[in-house]
């Protein structure tokens, strides 16, 4: 297991400053087509933007991934380290997972390179310990600690599909961020801690809130579940939480459309 920035994780603790929140998995390369073509390469994936949007709510997150020791690793820690986010991460032999993402066309290509990876519960236990709430990117490597990680009767918060939430529907502090071409057909009813992103349409508590030209921005979801997390840890009543998420979901929306369209 290879750790980095372990005196940042340190120094951390000493100050009393211990991480509010646990964010596993989720760190891509992405390679944006915008406007004229043009092509921005930033590191993203769930959590390499939800930790940023994190921090700017106030809460201390800290994060663990896989990543791969290719031309992309020192962007990536950099990166965390320039955003004052503790990382500690884990040889993926294959590299780093890749995401093109072609805006106009609302479309995302994917490199994945999670086979064959495998954690131990013991390190969880030591990584999780006195961290309240933890936010997984469901991948291949971590699907099978889901179980074991509700069982510790956190606050947890999953990135996931439809099918995969259905699991964990109505779970107390478990709650589901589901991304999905389409809203579900009106005849089923989703369970309440499923919170479903389609192209123009967020699904909360069987209510549809709709955007136009939504364009799937990333960056707009993890803005929302960024509010909704924190919500969450200060005991907000549900709806006012999704009121809140939904401003920063719109709020981020315009500011990001403007970034990569202008």
């Amino acid at each position: 297991m290879k750790t980095a920035f372990k005196e940042e994780f340190l120094s951390i603790f000493s100050k009393n400053n211990l991480p509010e929140i646990a964010l596993i998995g989720g760190i891509n390369i992405e390679h944006i087509v915008g406007k004229n073509n043009n092509i921005k390469t930033i590191v993203g994936g769930r959590s390499g933007r939800l930790s940023v949007f994190l921090k700017k709510t106030g809460l201390y997150p800290e994060v663990f991934s896989f990543l791969g020791q290719d031309e992309f690793l020192n962007m990536i820690l950099n990166y965390f380290d320039s955003q004052n986010i503790p990382i500690t991460w884990s040889i993926n032999p294959s590299g780093n997972n890749i995401d093109v993402r072609i805006l106009k066309e609302s479309k995302v290509y994917s490199d994945k390179r999670d086979e064959n990876l495998t954690i131990s519960p013991i390190f969880l236990d030591e990584f999780l310990n006195n961290i309240e709430n933890i936010f997984i990117k469901v991948e291949k490597w971590n699907i099978d600690i889901l179980d074991y990680i509700i069982y510790k009767k956190k606050n947890i918060f999953l990135d996931l599909t439809f099918d995969e939430a259905l699991k964990f529907e109505n779970l107390k502090n478990v709650y589901c961020f589901v991304k999905n071409n389409e809203i579900p057909k009106s005849n089923l009813k989703v369970p309440n801690n499923i919170i479903i992103f389609s192209k123009n349409n967020i699904l909360f508590k069987n209510k549809i809130y709709s955007f136009k030209n939504n364009l799937f921005l990333e960056e707009a979801i993890s803005s929302y579940q960024a509010s909704f997390i924190y919500g969450i840890i200060k005991n907000f009543n549900l709806n006012f939480i999704n009121e809140l998420s939904i401003k920063s979901f719109k709020s981020a929306y315009k500011n990001c459309f403007f970034n990569f369209f202008y």
